[in-house]
């Protein structure tokens, strides 16, 4: 399984607190998610570490619509590690990936990169049909002995901040806001 040999590549000796998302960009949303991600590796002495993704997960859940990235993988991984990340675990999003249940990801997640503690915004789900919901996840935490820590999105001038709403900046032109967003 092409997953669990890219997460083998990345293996941690060390206890980890995770994130997972694209972070296309890492905007000031991300950063915020970011700063809980290394305010709780601080605290616990634990590496903070961010799982994301070489391909838009929309790009094989859209049945084949590319959506443009705002930056490259490996863009994505130097910002993160300029944040202050330990590791970035970059993997390949694949119909395998997008098809695995909820338990079985994070099992993988504990195995390979030993978490112990997951940070995540309000939107955020994972696994086949995305079963690994806020809920689902929390559950989860308290049978596998892992941490979850929801994120509430942050706004900039009443808007959500995301990579959806920077690209529509770009689009339009519009570098005030992409400024406002990016940071």
């Amino acid at each position: 399984m092409l997953v669990e040999k890219e997460l083998a590549r990345f293996s941690s000796r060390q206890d980890t607190v995770l994130t997972i998302g694209v972070f296309d960009g890492v905007h000031l949303g991300h950063k915020l998610l970011i700063s809980e991600l290394l305010k709780q590796a601080r605290e616990r002495k634990l590496l903070a570490t961010v799982v994301t993704f070489r391909q838009h997960p929309e790009d094989l859940l859209s049945g084949g619509k590319k959506l443009p990235f705002i930056t490259d993988i490996k863009t994505r991984t130097r910002l993160l590690h300029e944040e202050g990340v330990d590791n970035v675990v970059p993997l390949s999003f694949t119909t395998q990936l997008a098809h695995l249940d909820a338990p079985v990801f994070i099992g993988l997640l504990q195995k390979y990169l030993k978490m112990r503690g997951l940070v995540i915004g309000t939107d955020f789900a994972l696994g086949r049909d995305r079963q690994g919901d806020i809920a689902t996840l929390q559950r989860l935490g308290r049978e596998m002995d892992f941490s979850v820590t929801v994120v509430p999105p942050l706004t900039v001038n009443g808007e959500v901040v995301s990579s959806t709403a920077i690209r529509k900046a770009l689009a339009d032109g519009d570098m005030k806001k992409f400024r406002e967003l990016t940071g």
